[in-house]
């Protein structure tokens, strides 16, 4: 059992992510026609990096599929709900 384990360590990804780490959406919200959303502040676990080793696709428990991300639409720490008044419209706009 013990020749099933691997000795080295696990890769890492872009930002420095690897996979089953836990992050959150501090990107622009979005909705899909099938129903799906993404939202700011949304809890997430890494899964893998895209082929082209430039994004990262995401398990988020409100979507059907990976969904893949830029390290930059990531944060490991959970954001501050604080928004702008605008930005606070626009998510309205978008939703209701």
């Amino acid at each position: 059992m013990t020749d099933l384990l691997s000795k080295s360590s696990p890769p890492v990804w872009p930002g420095g992510y690897k996979t089953g780490d836990i992050v959150y959406h501090i990107g622009e919200p979005d909705v899909w026609d099938d129903g799906d959303r993404i939202d700011f502040g949304d809890e997430g676990v890494v899964h893998c990096p895209t082929k082209d080793q430039l994004l990262l696709s995401v398990r988020f428990p409100s979507m059907k599929v990976l969904f893949e991300l830029t390290p930059a639409d990531l944060s490991r720490t959970r954001p501050k709900m604080e928004r702008s008044e605008e930005h606070t419209s626009e998510l309205q706009s978008q939703y209701f």
